[in-house]
């Protein structure tokens, strides 16, 4: 299944597409493929204004994959991978601690990168990225 988003689309239609697509699955995973699709859309519509973003779930033997693709500028890239490999470089247990602390101490700018902690969280494994010329994919694995 792929669909795209752009800004002009409404994310919750998304989340219900999403969910049906994958009502053959168990409710935990689906819940955690929906809530980091609907947390990779709302950073592309937050940091990457006016570029559509491709939302694709692969179901494969063992595992879903889910896997987004968007056209970003050479800047906004390189600090999306420095993120996430600030992210996919602290242990589990301390990016929980971070997540809870930030929400606790209102760390809502533009930088705290909660959703991508949360996409770790929810995911089995690291948050991966590959690059084309034009556009930046991040892909997240999910265990059956």
């Amino acid at each position: 299944m792929e669909l795209c988003v752009s800004e002009k689309e409404n994310k919750d239609d998304f989340a219900d597409i999403i969910d049906n697509s994958l009502l053959l699955t168990g409710k935990a995973i689906r819940k955690r493929i929906v809530s980091c699709a609907i947390e990779l859309i709302q950073n592309n519509l937050i940091h990457n204004k006016g570029e559509r973003i491709t939302v694709e779930i692969i179901e494969a033997e063992e595992s879903f994959f889910l896997n987004t693709s968007r056209k970003i500028d050479n800047e906004g890239g390189e600090i999306l991978k420095d993120k996430i490999s600030a992210i996919n470089s602290i242990e589990r247990e301390q990016l929980k601690k971070m997540y809870l602390e930030n929400l606790n101490n209102n760390a809502f700018d533009n930088s705290t990168g909660n959703g991508l902690i949360l996409c770790r969280l929810k995911s089995d494994g690291e948050i991966t990225i590959s690059e084309t010329t034009d556009r930046l994919e991040i892909n997240l694995r999910f265990n059956k």
